[in-house]
């Protein structure tokens, strides 16, 4: 065979078989692309990733702060660790090295996180918390599992006395205490997520306290003030009393004060919500009417003729539309949905105050009083003799 007919040969060898299918380009090209994980691919999978999660995961400043406390001390409470971070905008924190937690949050035991609020400071690494997110999801669910109400009692270290009172009988006057009663206040503390819906959604949670205490005077009722205020931390030392129950009208009194707080919160908190929501429709109004103005001056230069009219109806409508569209988005809707009811327990004491001058045998002044067995102070009835 001569050397020009091997090289025939080799040359047909190289070239597919009859029938045989020809690889595919990504195949051929397969050596030549760059591995999985280089630079540019990082880069283009992190800006669309960036960009789907601004799209779908929008939070004011405000909400992404009072959410970053919320999930900091849930997962504190849960057994994290927070660690020192030199970004401010990252909580770093190291989960439990037992437990399920890591396991639930899909996580090894004993990782660190790198969490962010915001999309602005979301980088490679970090995980973003944001409404819907796996990382609420589990808090939520823990908060359901921790139970709805709890019920704790605190102890009455102090004793109802003139000396704790301040008060001491001279030469001039006489004090005593008569009609003794042993009574209970509570501290109700009702924990609720508020959630605002617009164009876009915005979580919070916020706990309002209740002191309900009987009134001072025994024909009075229940008296109640709110106020936003988180239970301290050394009253989750007390044991819980799964079997005590606040009394119903009590119980009815505290929640009638504590919903109307949160109503008022939450219509407070729209109105701010939804200023700045109106101030973004106002922009997006002008530029909608710039766009449909410009395309209806475009149809009403062209020749006049029936199908450019009726373009123009058709663009008239459409604008009307989405004119009532972005209002509607403006509009903010609250709801409120309650978590947990935590109770506290305070040992009162209700007594009459009497002071009788010298020479006299009976008060002249009685006043009823109603002392606070935990902490020692009181509350005095207006002179009533």
């Amino acid at each position: 065979m001569s050397e020009g007919e091997t090289q025939v040969e080799e040359t047909e060898e190289a070239e597919p078989a009859e029938g045989e299918a020809e690889p595919a380009e990504g195949e051929a090209k397969a050596e030549e692309a760059p591995e999985a994980g280089t630079g540019d691919d990082e880069d283009l999978a992190w800006s669309v990733a960036t960009a789907e999660a601004a799209a779908a995961n929008a939070i004011d400043p405000e909400a992404a702060a009072e959410l970053r406390e919320f999930v900091r001390d849930a997962l504190v409470a849960l057994g994290a660790e927070v660690l020192e971070s030199e970004d401010e905008a990252v909580l770093e924190l190291r989960l439990p090295a037992e437990g399920d937690l890591p396991k639930r949050l899909g996580h090894a035991q004993g990782a660190e996180l790198q969490l962010v609020f915001s999309t602005v400071d979301l980088r490679p690494g970090h995980e973003l918390v944001a409404p819907g997110c796996h990382l609420l999801h589990v808090l939520e669910s823990d908060l359901e599992q921790a139970g709805r109400r709890v019920y704790l009692a605190a102890p009455g270290a102090e004793r109802l006395s003139l000396k704790a009172l301040g008060l001491r009988s001279s030469a001039r006057e006489r004090w005593t205490l008569s009609d003794r009663e042993a009574l209970e206040g509570y501290d109700i503390y009702l924990v609720a997520r508020l959630r605002y819906r617009a164009r876009e959604r915005h979580d919070e949670v916020a706990c309002v306290k209740v002191e309900l205490r009987p009134g001072i005077d025994p024909e009075h009722g229940w008296d109640a003030a709110t106020a936003f205020e988180d239970p301290a931390p050394a009253l989750f030392e007390l044991e819980p009393r799964a079997r005590k129950r606040v009394p119903a009208l009590a119980l009815k009194t505290a929640l009638h004060a504590g919903d109307e707080s949160l109503q008022r919160y939450a219509r407070d908190r729209s109105r701010e919500l939804q200023d700045g929501m109106r101030e973004t429709s106002r922009k997006d109004l002008s530029r909608l009417h710039a766009y449909y103005s410009g395309q209806i001056a475009e149809y009403m230069r062209r020749r006049k003729s029936d199908l450019n009219q009726l373009r123009i109806e058709e663009l008239e409508e459409e604008r009307e539309l989405r004119v009532k569209e972005l209002i509607a988005q403006a509009e903010v809707h609250a709801e409120i949905e309650p978590l947990q009811l935590l109770t506290v327990e305070r040992p009162l004491q209700r007594a009459r105050l009497l002071r009788t001058p010298a020479g006299e045998e009976e008060p002249t002044d009685a006043r009823w009083l109603l002392f606070d067995r935990v902490d020692g102070s009181y509350e005095l009835d207006e002179e009533d003799a």
